[in-house]
């Protein structure tokens, strides 16, 4: 039962690191874009 817990936060954490780092990719290219226009 722990380890399923501990599956389940570690798939939660990693969904969570993925998505912070495409919603930071997405805010660079819009500064870039801002940059450039």
């Amino acid at each position: 039962m722990q380890s399923l817990a501990g599956l389940f936060y570690l798939n939660f954490l990693y969904s969570f690191v993925s998505g912070t780092s495409i919603m930071r990719k997405k805010m660079n290219h819009s500064h870039s874009l801002g940059a450039l226009t």
